[in-house]
């Protein structure tokens, strides 16, 4: 018990507007002899770290480690709004001996600071060392300046709320204001209809609208209280422990009586301000503890990117995808793998503040719950670095596994042959096919070609010889028919020549035909040829590469000129001869009829190995799928296990903790009590006397108010009931008017009841 700090919290002040009697003011000097503590307890919180919490630190009053025993406990049991000004320069010391000696500097935040994910939200939370330091925590200066200066009780001056609250433009911006964020949050509640319902709401629908407003955008962790006896009191404790700027103005008649004509624009004042703190909370940057967590799911939505980028990838490369698609999808994953090693090495460069910013947060909320270790944060600070170093560990294996393999390729490429020395063997090659082509030419198609021309000349030079003589029988055919004119000749001659003429005539069509079709046969012999030599080319084009392959060349022929031995033949060697023909000694049916059964024995043995092996492998595989399967099982078997033995693990590590908070603070508040009861009976019996003449005094006042009232609406209802009365003699009067004017009958009310109740004595 000497190990622990005992935290207590400050006496809610009084809510009264009366004016405190003098009587129950004490002086400073009997304040510090009588000095006792009246536990505040805190409401019930369910703390949900759902999201940041605006309550306020929770300050502890830690007595000394040293002699925890005999620390007095110095608590207000009365405070006003305006002594912390006086108390802010004062020092309070401490009654624990060697105070002096053991006091420590805290390093607590100002009261206006924004708690932490896990600070509980208590009344007049207040922590205060009596080691020599005074706490600037809410409701840690809460006695009045009368009771500090000993001089007489003095209201301090209230908070005027400096909004136009009686402004019907500024009434509806709030009222806006606050049904847009109920319509956001999903507020519902009984008789509310939308915005119309903040026109004039009733005292359950401003409770509701409070207690959901203030959870859903100042502290998601506070538990209301469940007696709905007083719940104006509940929420005065809330607005001053928010420091609700003008809580001057706020009164438990204003809170019990918000839905009045009078009240409303305050309260309505009062919901527009949280929903603005909660507006404002927006900009607000997140801690360390969200910054780590946002920071785990942008590399996860990172990392997800860039396996559906991989997988787009070996999907499009199965199916039938065009080179600009591919490009693109290559282009993704090249993007997305370039932003995961951009995230990846910033998040290696911000490990120190991952590391040390939540350890500081969480040893900072536990220093302030009064613990002095911290064994469980400094567990996981070197478990993080333990799992650091072996990530680095790995990462350095890594490395050096792909060096060595790097190295290992290295010396596989120095090993073989060089791609130079392919490169230039390649080159040989070509300059040897380049000979060949260039014998091919000056061999074969240049004598070819000037064949073809001395061909050409001669047929020409026949052709104008065949002009000459043509022209020496047509002149020779001139000079005989003139001279044939000339002469005279009887009958009998020109029958003759006739006859000889038409012979002669008939000899020549006959041969000019047999000549033109000899032409033309020999047009379609050269044609002919032509064309087998082409598709002989070709046939060689297939033939050769085909050759190549199966090993058919070099050729082994007779040689041409009958001379004894063989000569062998290249793929150029095989092309048309000045003959025509090909090589005299090359039979390519029975050359080639052993080298195709023999590349057939081959391809057969190879293809029987291969299927072999294929069949080996598929075997193996399956052994290895199903071996990799019961690991599988077998390792779901032991993740499934180690679960149920970590919840196992937590949960009674859980029960513990709680047990041993419980007993502890069972064990404080008891001694707290007992110094109360000791310390602090008379003073809290003298507190219970004012206070009861302050509630007669309010009470006598009240009633008095209340007559009033009651007279006042006496009389404002009989004027109106005066006034009902004249307006139906005068709306009577007016029908009457109307009725005499149209000629109708009138029968007021009175008559025409009695005329029915004579009908009615007729008939009986």
């Amino acid at each position: 018990m000497t190990a622990r700090r005992s935290t207590l919290a400050s006496i809610e002040a009084p809510n009264s507007g009366l004016p405190m009697p003098s009587s129950a003011v004490k002086s400073t000097k009997d304040m510090s002899s009588n000095n006792a503590a009246g536990a505040s307890m805190p409401p019930t919180l369910n703390h949900r770290s759902s999201r940041q919490s605006l309550a306020p630190a929770r300050q502890s009053m830690a007595p000394s480690k040293d002699n925890n025993n005999n620390a007095a406990m110095d608590i207000d049991s009365r405070a006003t709004p305006g002594a912390s000004t006086h108390r802010m320069s004062q020092s309070r010391q401490s009654m624990a001996p060697g105070a002096s000696m053991n006091a420590r500097n805290s390093v607590a935040p100002s009261s206006n600071a924004v708690a932490g994910p896990s600070s509980a939200a208590t009344p007049n939370n207040s922590r205060r060392s009596f080691n020599g330091r005074q706490s600037l925590a809410p409701g840690a200066f809460t006695l009045p300046t009368s009771m500090a200066l000993g001089g007489p009780s003095s209201k301090p001056a209230p908070n005027i709320d400096p909004r136009p609250l009686r402004s019907r433009e500024y009434i509806n911006e709030m009222k806006a204001r606050v049904h847009e964020f109920a319509e956001l949050t999903g507020f519902s509640h009984a008789g509310y209809r939308g915005y119309s319902s903040l026109d004039s709401p009733t005292q359950a629908l401003f409770l509701g609208l409070f207690r959901h407003v203030f959870t859903n955008a100042i502290d998601p962790n506070y538990v209301f209280s469940l007696d709905a006896k007083k719940p104006e009191e509940e929420v005065m404790t809330i607005l001053q422990e928010y420091k609700y700027p003008a809580i001057g103005d706020v009164t438990k008649m204003l809170l019990g009586s918000a839905s009045s004509q009078q009240y409303w624009p305050k309260t309505l004042g009062i919901l527009d301000w949280m929903v603005s703190l909660s507006h404002s909370a927006h900009h607000v940057p997140p801690g360390p503890l969200s910054r780590e967590e946002k920071q785990r799911e942008h590399l996860a939505a990172l990392t997800r990117a860039h396996a559906a980028a991989v997988t787009a990838v070996h999907t499009a490369s199965r199916a039938t995808t065009s080179q600009a698609e591919m490009e693109a999808l290559q282009q993704r994953v090249e993007d997305a793998s370039a932003d995961l090693r951009e995230a990846e090495h910033g998040d290696e460069a911000s490990d120190a503040d991952r590391a040390f910013f939540p350890f500081m947060w969480k040893c900072y909320e536990r220093f302030w719950q009064g613990e002095d270790q911290f064994p469980d944060e400094i567990s996981k600070l070197e478990d993080f670095f333990e799992s650091k170093n072996a990530s680095v560990k790995k990462e350095v294996e890594r490395l050096e596994a792909e060096k060595r393999s790097l190295e290992a390729e290295l010396n596989e490429m120095e090993s073989v042959d060089s791609p130079l020395a392919k490169a230039q063997s390649d080159s040989e090659t070509l300059r040897g096919d380049l000979k060949k082509f260039t014998k091919y030419r000056d061999d074969i198609l240049v004598p070819k070609v000037n064949k073809t021309k001395v061909t050409i000349s001669r047929l020409e030079e026949s052709r104008e010889e065949a002009q000459l003589e043509l022209e020496k029988l047509r002149s020779q055919h001139a000079t005989l028919s003139a001279q044939v004119s000339s002469q005279e000749m009887t009958s009998e001659e020109f029958d003759r020549l006739s006859s000889e003429r038409a012979t002669l005539t008939a000899e020549k069509d006959r041969l000019e035909a047999e000549i033109k079709e000899a032409e033309n046969g020999r047009y379609e012999v050269e044609l002919a040829n032509s064309n087998l030599q082409q598709r002989l080319e070709e046939r060689l084009k297939t033939f050769n590469p085909l050759g190549a392959r199966v090993g058919l060349f070099p050729i082994k022929v007779r040689r041409s000129d009958g001379a004894p031995g063989d000569e062998y033949l290249d793929e150029i060697d095989l092309l048309l001869g000045q003959s025509g023909l090909l090589h005299p000694g090359l039979d390519l049916k029975v050359d080639l009829r052993n080298r195709i059964a023999e590349l057939r024995r081959k391809v057969d043995v190879e293809q029987r190995r291969a299927i072999e092996e294929k069949v080996e492998r598929q075997e193996r595989y399956d052994e290895v799928c199903e071996r990799l399967h019961a690991l599988k099982e077998q390792e779901d078997e032991v993740k499934g296990r180690l679960d149920v033995a970590k919840e196992a693990i937590d949960e009674i590590q859980r029960l513990t903790d709680d047990e041993t908070r419980g007993f502890n603070e069972d064990q404080l508040a008891k001694e707290r009590k007992l110094h109360a009861v000791q310390q602090a009976g008379h003073k809290q019996l003298q507190a219970a006397e004012a206070r009861l003449v302050e509630l007669r005094a309010h009470q006598k006042h009240l009633v008095q108010l209340v007559q009033e009232s009651l007279e006042g609406y006496k009389d404002e209802l009989c004027a109106a009931v005066e006034e009902c009365v004249g307006l139906k003699n005068r709306v009577g009067e007016s029908v009457e008017e109307v009725a005499g004017r149209l000629g109708v009958e009138v029968v007021r009310e009175g008559e025409a009841e009695a005329h029915e109740g004579g009908g009615e004595e007729e008939q009986e």
